[in-house]
């Protein structure tokens, strides 16, 4: 990346570049935008609004040419092989396509005069930041994208994962099954950074939820323990480390645990208010045969996240209970 000597001497050449070219206009935004977009991190949607606007307009337009070759010339040799390797899979990507497509430009803009560099960097920015999308689903998934995609596709156990997509309960495997192929995965990169790096909160989180999906609670109890000693007030961990005693309680008929998984997730809601916490302690009440208690969770969870994927399984859970009590009502001060 540039010093901040060179963004500060950038900076003046910007102001003298648009001072020199076409005055600022009311409707050009702040010149720090620019900056933002020539970088990749402004949202799609904006971006085409700037690309538009800088297409049209002298000030912007060079404001917008000089930050991408600020990004451009700011590359060290070992980012250009990177970037190689990579192609446009990283913003550093991005800029070398933009680069790229503008130097392609070229021979055509003895013909095209003063608008054709604005369009050919619009042109080049709009293609990154449309192939972006599939890009990332090109590079190697984390450990912690791997236990989530594992949870959809191999979800064995009821309780959800917060940040989990929706994935219907499979069965436990019987002896000898063969696992899925996306468990197995996320167990090979857990395993590789387990074995070179001190773990993160993220990846003892990763971890226990593997372990999880494999009904091995104890450990998955140990690496959350672990985890909420470096980060105490997370929510997530609290909400996996009460799915973790609701496996002991359903392995081993520790109702002890139920209780536990309840106080968790109590005090996750406190701290956050999660869905997953919501429909987690809905199923425990259920498993504890606290009826009303689970409708009333039912019902606050389908009023507020009633257009999720999750709400289906919701509505059948809480139908289910409706017909054992038909008469149950929500308690007062449920939560």
């Amino acid at each position: 990346m540039a010093n901040p000597e060179d963004l500060e001497a950038h900076q003046r050449l910007l102001s003298l570049r648009a001072r020199g070219e076409t005055p600022r206009g009311a409707a050009c935004p702040p010149q720090d935008i620019w900056t933002e977009l020539a970088a990749g991190l402004t949202a799609t949607g904006q971006a085409a609004e700037l690309l538009l606007h800088a297409s049209t307009c002298e000030h912007c337009g060079a404001l917008l040419r000089a930050e991408s070759e600020l990004l451009s010339s700011a590359l060290s040799a070992e980012e250009e092989q990177t970037i190689a390797a990579l192609g446009t899979a990283q913003p550093g990507g991005r800029r070398a396509l933009a680069r790229r497509m503008d130097r392609a430009s070229r021979p055509r803009r003895a013909l095209w005069g003063w608008m054709q560099p604005r369009w050919a960097l619009a042109a080049a920015l709009l293609v990154a930041l449309a192939a972006w999308p599939l890009l990332r689903l090109m590079l190697p998934a984390s450990p912690e994208r791997l236990a989530l995609a594992a949870y959809r596709d191999a979800r064995s156990l009821e309780l959800r994962f917060p940040g989990a997509d929706y994935g219907p309960v499979k069965q436990q495997r019987a002896a000898g099954e063969r696992r899925p192929i996306v468990l197995l995965e996320a167990e090979a990169a857990i395993r590789r950074r387990m074995d070179t790096r001190s773990p993160s909160v993220m990846l003892l989180d990763a971890k226990a939820r593997i372990d999880l999906l494999e009904w091995q609670y104890e450990s998955a109890i140990q690496e959350l323990r672990r985890a909420l000693a470096l980060e105490p007030d997370s929510a997530v961990l609290l909400i996996d480390l009460a799915s973790a005693h609701f496996e002991r309680a359903e392995a081993e008929s520790k109702a002890i645990d139920y209780g536990i998984a309840i106080e968790m997730l109590g005090k996750a809601m406190a701290r956050n208010a999660d869905a997953a916490a919501l429909f987690n302690r809905a199923i425990v009440y259920e498993r504890m045969g606290l009826v009303h208690q689970a409708i009333a969770d039912w019902q606050q969870y389908l009023a507020r996240y009633g257009r999720e994927a999750w709400a289906a399984e919701a509505r059948e859970r809480l139908d289910a209970l409706l017909k054992k009590k038909p008469t149950a009502t929500t308690p007062s001060g449920a939560s």
